[in-house]
């Protein structure tokens, strides 16, 4: 119920559910939006993508009860094993960190940071759910008043489709990620991207 607690919550659930879609290894995969207490995440690539699939290896990984160990890597070693593992969203944006050490969460050869703390195992995801959506899926977090259940998943067309429109602008621009707003404005290009 703590605001803090939710983010950790929030955080171990996106390591766990990427660790999970390594399932589906030509995958793209993307965080859409939040609809409520739920995330749209997008994936490509992936024909044979099946939403129960997913959900059963996300159940294994928080049974297995697996510790979520943080690491410190050098800059370098951490932009080039993104890059080298298909993130490269991830990759340009630690190039613009101006410290020299990335910190991130790792389990098997499956690395990965969400911006702060996580629970200290995965067994701690105990309130979600999965639903099957075109495109992609979308995951139930806790109820915010009782975050011992499950929220209600309550459908919001208007919002997604205008979500969906504002990334297909953002493909068109070439502004996806942080990390392309930030190449915008050191070549210049910033003002063109707000007049648009």
């Amino acid at each position: 119920s703590d605001a803090q607690g939710k983010e950790v919550y929030i955080r171990t659930a996106k390591f766990v559910l990427f660790h999970a879609l390594g399932l589906w290894k030509n995958a793209c995969v993307k965080e859409s939006c939040t609809l409520g207490s739920s995330v749209f995440i997008h994936v490509k690539n992936a024909p044979d993508f099946s939403a129960q699939r997913l959900k059963e290896e996300v159940a294994r990984l928080v049974r297995e009860d697996i510790p979520l160990r943080r690491r410190r890597v050098n800059l370098d070693q951490a932009v080039r094993w993104y890059r080298e593992n298909g993130q490269q969203d991830k990759a340009k944006l630690l190039a613009w960190r101006d410290v020299d050490y990335f910190d991130e969460y790792v389990h098997e050869d499956f690395a990965d940071y969400y911006y702060g703390e996580m629970t200290p195992s995965t067994a701690h995801l105990r309130s979600w759910a999965l639903l099957p959506s075109p495109e992609g899926f979308i995951f139930v977090l806790p109820d915010p008043q009782n975050p011992d259940r499950v929220s209600r998943y309550t459908e919001m067309p208007n919002f997604h489709a205008v979500y969906t429109e504002g990334k297909d602008w953002g493909e068109l621009m070439g502004c996806e990620t942080v990390a392309d707003l930030n190449e915008h404005v050191k070549s210049g290009k910033i003002r063109e991207l707000i007049r648009v």
